[in-house]
């Protein structure tokens, strides 16, 4: 078995884990690799496996602190569990969106993509699923995959939809008098959506893009999925 470790360099926290893993690794015959990895081990927390999910190879396996969500294993016992996750040949396959503005590609979200405004005030936000459009006044937009619904598009009163499904969830952000509300969608739908104001475009929290007004945005499962490691 092939492995590869990622940081999240700004934990110190984090440094001192690697070593240990390392460590540990190399005493259970594991090898550790940069490239043409079997699985991925993310230590940092769930934010530094948004980040890096371009970088992933393979299933992915996480080392969080206590308040870590998506990661499987805790910075204080993983130990307990790592060789479990590195030679179990299960892995959850989850749906990720793929996101297009100004009809170019802009990345792929584990999570969700937001539209949020910029200016402090609610902007007025225009999308469209299967034909039918709806119009509203709020503070953005929030598309979702299952994964991210457990995140910010619960925060915002989406529903909790399990992993595995094949599922797209759509959360309004503070719509003025309520007049839109959260929907769940199939997985093959497209949301297009344009906002008539400047605003943000935002994978997973991470990575923004600013656009103008009336920019065309549109919102899709992608053909990539996110590998999640299970123990054996």
């Amino acid at each position: 078995m092939k492995v590869k470790i990622i940081i999240n360099e700004r934990k110190e926290w984090a440094h001192k884990t690697k070593e240990q893993v390392i460590e540990f690794l190399k005493e259970n015959g594991v090898e550790i690799v940069e490239m043409n990895a079997d699985k991925t081990i993310i230590i940092g927390g769930d934010g530094s496996i948004l980040f890096f999910k371009n970088k992933l190879e393979g299933p992915v396996i996480g080392i969080g602190s206590e308040s870590s969500y998506l990661c499987q294993l805790k910075n204080y016992n993983w130990k307990e569990n790592l060789l479990k996750y590195i030679k179990g040949k299960e892995v959850e396959k989850r749906i990720m969106l793929s996101c297009h503005v100004g009809g170019k590609y802009f990345g792929d979200a584990i999570n969700d993509v937001a539209v949020l405004g910029v200016v402090h005030r609610v902007i007025p936000i225009e999308y469209e699923i299967d034909g039918e459009k709806k119009e509203f006044e709020g503070d953005g937009l929030i598309v979702s995959t299952p994964t991210g619904s457990t995140s910010y598009a619960y925060s915002a009163g989406g529903e909790e939809i399990p992993a595995k499904e094949d599922k797209i969830e759509v959360v309004p952000l503070a719509p003025y008098r309520r007049k839109v509300g959260p929907e769940i969608f199939d997985g093959s739908i497209e949301i297009k959506v344009k906002v008539k104001d400047k605003a943000d475009v935002v994978l997973d929290g991470q990575l923004t893009l600013s656009i103008k007004e009336e920019t065309d945005i549109s919102i899709v499962k992608s053909k990539n999925e996110f590998l999640y490691a299970l123990p054996e």
